[in-house]
């Protein structure tokens, strides 16, 4: 077991992802943790008693119950709950170094306390896994690993049996034990992996100072919806939004204001259209909104908008005027795709209406 925590380290210490860097130092550490105590356990006998099995084994709670509260961590937002493990730890060593004697009391205690370390550690990953399959697949190592240690406990409390036995409570828990150094190793690696991947994924789509979709991913769900339309009466609008000179907005106040006011303009506009609609930041100071409404009903949410923008306030910078000019759209549906307005079309007339609304002196809506 020594070496498979060892091989495990070097894989993780090779690995050069950024994201995950400080879980994986602990990781690291909690293995290497597991290792030492395992060398010193292969020992016992040859050791002091101080030395193999107690020191050995409370380095061996506090380095399970470090890894189980770093996998925990990877996907929960409950800080505190990832305390259980170092407090089923410190339970399991008081209890092991301050009254076990016996050699099948060291079975039963030990096997006790990585039990519960693991039961907890399935538990939280099971309540975070969703659709990963590599966190159902260390649940189940753990799981596994945590059932057959609790039987390793029963015998030893109840029918007196010792690490040297071959039963086969013995014998699976050991099985559970090779399974856990090798897979739960690999399986963490995967998972942070699967993290950072996912993390990619919504970078892709994401503007990072807005947390608005970006530019492509705005226009690729737009056209599908626009294009793709299933039913032929279903209303669609578009809306470009710019926000009227906001050059002198970072010339007079610097970027850092002018970032500001973006974030602020991005949560008054999300006030007013709340889930109703799809909102994106498609250029600079430039957004675009896709709702489900007809004409009558969209031209009162442009006009909603260019308000809630007009009385939308800045904290860092006092006394800024905000405005936004706004041009919109209807999509024109069709029963067939032929008959149905592309979404090149209907961009193309939301622009004339922009640029419409900009020609007419700002701070006002104008549809093609």
């Amino acid at each position: 077991m020594f070496l498979a925590d060892l091989v495990v380290c070097l894989l993780l210490i090779g690995y050069r992802e950024e994201s995950g860097k400080r879980a994986i130092r602990h990781f690291v550490l909690a293995r290497l943790m597991h290792g030492l105590a395992c060398l010193l356990i292969s020992f016992r006998g040859e050791t002091p008693l101080w030395l193999s099995p107690y020191l050995s084994n409370t380095i061996l709670f506090f380095g399970l119950a470090l890894e189980v509260s770093i996998v925990s961590r990877l996907k929960s937002q409950a800080r505190s709950f990832l305390w259980v493990p170092f407090l089923i730890g410190i339970a399991g060593a008081v209890v092991f170094v301050g009254f076990t004697r016996t050699a099948p009391a060291f079975v039963g205690v030990a096997s006790a306390t990585i039990g519960a370390l693991f039961a907890f550690g399935s538990f939280a990953l099971m309540r975070t896994a969703g659709s990963s399959r590599v966190r159902w697949t260390v649940a189940a190592i753990y799981c596994a690993l945590s059932t057959t240690s609790l039987l390793r406990a029963y015998a030893g409390f109840f029918t007196a049996s010792s690490v040297d036995d071959r039963t086969l409570a013995q014998m699976s828990s050991l099985i559970a034990m090779y399974l856990y150094c090798v897979g739960g190793g690999v399986g963490f690696l995967l998972m942070v992996k699967e993290d950072a991947d996912a993390q990619l994924r919504i970078d892709a789509v994401t503007d990072s100072l807005t947390g608005l979709l970006n530019h492509r991913a705005f226009f690729d769900v737009a056209r599908a919806r626009i294009e793709e339309r299933h039913r032929p009466a279903q209303p669609l609008s578009l809306l470009f939004i710019d926000v009227d000179h906001f050059k002198s907005v970072n010339d007079t106040f610097g970027h850092p204001a002018g970032d500001e006011a973006l974030r602020s303009i991005v949560r008054s506009l999300s006030v007013v259209l709340g889930s109703r609609a799809l909102l994106g930041r498609v250029g600079g100071e430039e957004f675009a909104a896709l709702l489900e409404m007809d004409r009558e009903q969209v031209v009162a949410v442009a006009e909603q908008l260019r308000r809630a923008v007009m009385e939308t306030t800045v904290e860092a910078t006092p006394g800024l005027t905000l405005t936004v000019s706004i041009g919109g759209a209807h999509a024109q549906a069709g029963a067939a795709p032929p008959a149905r307005e592309s979404l090149q079309s209907v961009v193309r007339r939301c622009d004339s209406a922009l640029y419409a609304a900009k020609n007419n002196g700002r701070n006002c809506t104008v549809f093609a």
